[in-house]
């Protein structure tokens, strides 16, 4: 579903673009050509760990058409930061795994690390990983990651980032993270911003520009099961303004 948003979003832009170019000396683009917000990303995703994030990633890779898939830029590196060593499983003196079922999805590839922000954008026959945020479709991110870099940015440039779809992915293992992390983020999306990054404001829809993206993004939040303390914790509040807002 968001890498057809995406294919789609590009398609209409190009389609536009074209369109524009053949307009008469003098004649301006009307609200018909408004196609896009801020700045590039469309997708934010929010992931506990680099293990998850490594297959998140591979799995977009597989679902991506072939066609537009015929290079992965950077992949050696990807493999290399996110992947990990396989190492044998622990196992008690009966033969039995030391460690639950549970924890051997989640922790057992040894790539906990929770810093870390990926910029993805996707070209007419290629993937590139490690992209700039600002141009990139999609962002694969950690709480912690994206605050970090938020503030390199400076926060306001956080708020320039308008996403269509927002998902929230293994919110049972995140919430027992540093829940700070992920409150700055969350009050940060889809807020109006006084700069737009050299964007064309004739292109941008008038949504964005109103400051009435949030009632129309998309938020997805995956868990195990109904997590404790999500509502009280302001997830639901902070995310699904589309819902909370009409009530």
């Amino acid at each position: 579903m968001q890498l057809n948003h995406i294919f789609r979003a590009r398609d209409l832009v190009k389609k536009n673009e074209s369109k524009i170019s053949k307009l008469s000396d003098g004649e301006t683009p009307n609200d018909r050509f408004r196609d896009r917000g801020f700045t590039s990303p469309k997708v934010l995703i929010l992931l506990p760990l680099r293990s998850v994030a490594f297959r998140v990633v591979n799995r977009l890779i597989q679902l991506t058409p072939e066609a537009h898939r015929g290079t992965v830029e950077h992949h050696g590196r990807f493999n290399d930061e996110f992947g990990c060593e396989e190492e044998p499983d622990e196992k008690d003196d009966d033969g039995k795994p030391s460690k639950p079922r549970d924890w051997e999805p989640l922790f057992g590839e040894r790539n906990n690390d929770d810093t870390f922000v990926l910029g993805i954008k996707y070209t007419r026959k290629s993937i590139r990983l490690y992209n700039d945020f600002i141009t990139s479709d999609m962002i694969i991110d950690s709480p912690l990651g994206l605050q970090l870099v938020a503030i390199n940015y400076a926060l306001k440039t956080l708020q320039r980032w308008v996403y269509s779809y927002f998902i929230f992915y293994n919110l049972l293992y995140i919430i027992f993270q540093n829940w700070k992390h992920v409150q700055t983020v969350l009050t940060k999306l889809n807020v109006q911003s006084s700069g737009h990054h050299n964007t064309d404001v004739n292109r941008v829809r008038l949504m964005y520009l109103d400051g009435h993206a949030r009632f129309y993004r998309q938020s997805i939040i995956l868990s195990s099961y109904l997590t404790p303390g999500c509502e009280h914790k302001g997830v639901l509040h902070e995310v699904l303004h589309n819902i909370y807002e009409k009530n």
